[in-house]
């Protein structure tokens, strides 16, 4: 989502997680905020986004993931 859509503040992660995923039992959409807050501390943790003027944002590091896992996604058989 953050290299689709940009800079994205949580509230916006999560709202557009749920929008792109309408069927989502009533649980997952009331659990989403935390959620989406533990994959940021992940993601920050790893160094590949980064939380900027309450944005959250893709660092290079982060893109040369994305890259490197839509190569190999791509090369594969299973693609």
């Amino acid at each position: 989502m953050l290299a689709t859509h940009g800079p994205l503040t949580k509230d916006e992660l999560v709202e557009i997680w749920r929008h792109e995923h309408p069927g989502l039992p009533a649980r997952a959409v009331l659990l989403a905020p935390s959620m989406v807050g533990k994959l940021l501390w992940r993601l920050n943790n790893l160094g590949w986004a980064a939380l900027v003027d309450g944005h959250v944002l893709l660092t290079d590091d982060g893109r040369r993931m994305l890259d490197h896992v839509g190569a190999a996604t791509s090369a594969s058989p299973l693609a």
